[in-house]
């Protein structure tokens, strides 16, 4: 399933890559921003993802990238000390330190919402609440498919309002079988 012809226009209309700041909701729309730049701009081609990260992200020491991938194979790459773009075999995710989780969340939800048309079939498939490490975390997710497809992708955002948390949101883009 190539959705590139699909996404893509609605990724060039959609949020823009800002200036870094410093605020929880400006963090959140800087994250969503490098998302669409390097997740979902290059959707199943990590090898283009990481292209654009070298220009403007560092790669992670191994030391930090092994505890972030956890056995997996990929690639960790930070900017401002706020993001990191996990990529791995399976997805492509942005993380931020601190992000306002509700902003995060929207912006997920509208990403979602511009997706819609005709021949893409776009559902909420998680909206759930769990305790974890350092709080509560609210994972709410979409997925797209074509009619009759075996596989689609996922569109997830993991977020926390709680400061004590290492990482308070997560956007991830991974495919899925249907």
């Amino acid at each position: 399933m190539n959705f590139t012809r699909i996404i893509i226009p609605v990724i060039l209309s959609s949020l823009s890559f800002v200036s870094l700041a410093s605020g929880a909701a400006e963090n959140a729309d800087i994250a969503m921003g490098i998302f669409l730049d390097s997740c979902a701009t290059n959707y199943g081609k990590n090898a283009d993802s990481s292209r654009w990260a070298a220009s403007h992200m560092t790669r992670a020491n191994p030391e930090f990238s092994s505890k972030i991938l956890r056995g997996q194979s990929g690639e960790v790459w930070g900017a401002a000390g706020n993001y990191l773009l996990v990529l791995t075999i399976n997805s492509c995710a942005v993380w931020s330190r601190r992000a306002d989780a509700k902003k995060v969340n929207a912006n997920v939800e509208k990403l979602a919402q511009k997706l819609a048309r005709p021949g893409l079939e776009v559902k909420k498939f998680i909206d759930k609440t769990s305790e974890g490490y350092g709080g509560q975390y609210r994972q709410y997710g979409f997925q797209f498919s074509v009619p009759k497809a075996t596989q689609g992708m996922i569109l997830l955002a993991t977020t926390t309002e709680s400061p004590t948390a290492e990482v308070q949101a997560r956007i991830t883009l991974s495919p899925v079988k249907l």
